[in-house]
């Protein structure tokens, strides 16, 4: 973007949501360069909490991020039921995975998208960002996937990944390799590589995973039919 903006132009990522506003800024001399989306607004609490619904207190633990602040909605109108489900004492659940370093807050994903790997969580947020330091790889999108014929407990992470054109070229072993030397060994693509063309997202650039675990699914049935044969 900044080929196209003011070479003194400011690019900074913020995190806010329908339910409370605004939740995060970044002061104009810094940008998030860092990856972070900011700190935290004025009159504005934020918490990390794990699977337990304890507080995680250690500084880059990742966990659901909960706030609170004078902007946070009463509720759903209509749907108690739901405002029951985000709401927790005077604390919104965003629903977001991330942690907190140096008072500024890292988002590395949404609760709902983890893999369960053996009773761990892994984000594939955490994955995808990991494939993208490979020079050769343009983009990627991480899913989990269950195979009804391996005694696995959970799922098992299994990536697509699109290379970028003119890139050197580049293995399934070259990929998971790369996963295997950066990230602990219950994060390994385990589920597999898969190479595509593209990899597809909606309106607000996020990666659409649905249309992947279906692909997958017939992927892993139409293999075990084959290996039938």
């Amino acid at each position: 973007m900044y080929d196209i903006l003011h070479e003194d132009a400011c690019i900074s990522q913020v995190w806010g949501m329908t339910e409370f506003g605004r939740i995060t800024s970044t002061p104009w001399d810094r940008g998030t360069m860092d990856g972070s989306v900011g700190e935290l607004m004025p009159n504005t609490e934020a918490r990390v909490m794990d699977s337990h619904g304890l507080e995680i207190l250690d500084e880059g633990v990742a966990g659901e991020l909960q706030v609170r602040g004078p902007s946070t909605m009463n509720g759903y109108s209509r749907f108690h039921d739901a405002t029951t489900g985000v709401s927790t004492a005077d604390w919104l659940r965003t629903g977001d995975l991330g942690c907190v370093k140096r008072g500024n807050v890292y988002i590395l994903g949404r609760m709902k998208e983890l893999i369960k790997v053996r009773g761990w969580q892994v984000s594939p947020t955490e994955l995808e960002q990991t494939l993208l330091l490979h020079e050769s790889i343009l983009d990627a999108a991480v899913i989990g996937v269950r195979f009804p014929t391996r005694e696995v407990d959970g799922e098992l992470p299994r990536a697509y990944v699109v290379i970028r054109e003119g890139g050197f070229g580049i293995d399934e072993q070259e990929v998971q390799r790369l996963v295997r030397d950066r990230l602990a060994s219950f994060k390994a693509l385990d589920g597999g590589v898969v190479f595509v063309e593209t990899i597809q997202r909606n309106a607000y650039g996020k990666i659409m995973r649905q249309p992947l675990i279906e692909r997958a699914m017939a992927e892993i049935t139409t293999n075990m039919t084959e290996a039938k044969i």
